[in-house]
């Protein structure tokens, strides 16, 4: 009888034991799919960001670009140069 009481004794602590191990690799694969969409959206930010700065460096490229021509000597001599380059800077701010 005694055999019997400790084999099945046995019997349940390797079942507990597994399923205690098949849960802990449960919570890992669940962490693992977890990071790997953390790391999916922080490449989706990473690239919105590039892209946003590609714009802002284009707009300020052209905004330099309006600039410099606003401001050279042909420019200064031709009315309403000033007027007209100063609107057309607005208008692109305003896209």
């Amino acid at each position: 009888m005694r055999k019997l009481f400790f084999g099945l004794w046995a019997i349940v602590a390797i079942g507990w034991a597994c399923t205690a191990c098949n849960g802990r690799k449960d919570k890992e694969d669940d962490k693992d799919k977890e990071l790997k969409e953390l790391r999916q959206l922080a490449d989706m930010d990473r690239r919105e960001m590039e892209n946003q700065y590609e714009q802002f460096a284009l707009q300020y490229d052209e905004l330099k670009k309006g600039v410099k021509r606003l401001f050279t000597p042909s420019a200064r001599r031709s009315t309403g140069a000033y007027e007209i380059a100063l609107g057309r800077i607005a208008s692109n701010q305003s896209d």
